[in-house]
């Protein structure tokens, strides 16, 4: 029988020490399923992230747990929570679950629940994984440009999981599923500088004012996140925007300099030129993939000054490599990945 309005669970956190951008391309898929009839309830460990979900108006539930390292027990309360809630069907999106978790999905109290799994390819016990992990999953995520088909093919070769890989599969906010029609300006004029929802070592101070250094008469709009502070700077041409429309904001520019997480994804589809900068372990790969894919440039934010100088100077003075970049990236990410996922829970919750 098929339910039309199915409940569909995420096991998720968002806090000062994780960050929010596992958060935020679940809010993602939620809105979309909402728009579906469905309804999304999620499972955190911890009132910080509780506080996030409830914020945006999402029925929310506290696990109490240590968001980087999910145990059998934490499955087996999830598991609990679920069956009292009515939900069929789980979207995990975590670097703490590990393969003592996964035992409870295959063997435990999550069994008889489907389950979708957003893989990084990264944990925080072990760090970066060189190869997909095969985990007892009815959905297997990973929207990363390094995602590698093959490698992934290769790992779930004996089972029936379906594999949803590559940036059309980007959960991106509905701001970002119309592409950017109009040409960009051949003179960069304004500039984009985001560092996600934080800013590690005052690197968006330092960011700004490389761009003050590099790009003559550009304004410089800096992205201030929701768990981030900003020592405010003299230059008029500096401009601190937040909780602004992001997606607005980055209309506007004709480049940015963004860290490799999702931002970057956004900035891709809708066409932003981009230097990527890799300010966490887990962003190297990625920032590197996006320069050797000719998306756009990379460095890492403990390159030396003159190099991260030259990167920025190099994307602002070639407006035909702009103009390359930009239409590489929209077509690797057109903003509806939400909503293919989205679709593929509300079959896996009917069991079609």
């Amino acid at each position: 029988m098929i339910d039309h309005n199915p409940i569909i669970g995420f096991r998720v956190d968002a806090t000062s020490k994780i960050g929010a951008g596992h958060a935020m391309r679940c809010l993602s898929i939620a809105r979309s399923l909402s728009a579906r009839g469905s309804k999304a309830i999620f499972f955190v460990s911890c009132d910080e992230s509780a506080a996030f979900f409830k914020s945006e108006n999402y029925e929310c539930r506290i696990l109490p747990a240590d968001e980087t390292c999910l145990t059998v027990r934490d499955a087996r309360n999830l598991g609990t929570a679920l069956k009292e809630c009515g939900a069929s069907c789980l979207l995990i999106d975590s670097y703490g679950v590990d393969g003592g978790f996964f035992d409870a999905v295959e063997n435990g109290s999550l069994a008889e629940i489907h389950i979708a799994y957003i893989d990084d390819m990264y944990s925080y016990a072990q760090g970066i994984i060189k190869l997909p992990l095969k985990r007892p999953v009815d959905i297997l995520i990973n929207c990363d440009i390094i995602a590698n088909e093959d490698q992934y093919r290769f790992a779930y070769h004996d089972c029936n999981t379906q594999l949803m890989l590559g940036p059309l599969y980007a959960p991106l906010r509905e701001e970002f599923s119309t592409q950017r029609k109009e040409p960009l300006k051949k003179s960069v004029t304004d500039i984009l500088v985001t560092t996600g929802s934080t800013n590690p070592s005052n690197l968006l101070e330092r960011l700004s004012n490389l761009c003050l250094e590099s790009c003559q008469d550009a304004i410089i709009h800096v992205v201030v996140g929701p768990k981030a502070k900003f020592k405010q700077m003299e230059s008029s041409r500096v401009v601190l925007h937040e909780g602004d429309s992001i997606s607005d904001l980055m209309r506007r520019c004709q480049m940015a300099v963004s860290s490799a997480g999702v931002t970057l994804l956004e900035l891709a589809a809708l066409g932003i030129p981009t230097v990527a900068v890799s300010i966490v372990e887990n962003q190297r790969q990625v920032a590197q993939a996006f320069e050797d894919m000719e998306l756009g440039l990379s460095c890492c934010a403990t390159d030396e000054r003159q190099s991260i100088i030259s990167s920025i100077n190099r994307l602002f003075i070639d407006a035909n490599l702009r103009d390359s970049f930009s239409s590489r990236c929209m077509k690797m990410v057109d903003g509806k990945g939400a909503d293919r996922i989205a679709a593929a829970l509300l079959d896996l919750a009917n069991d079609r």
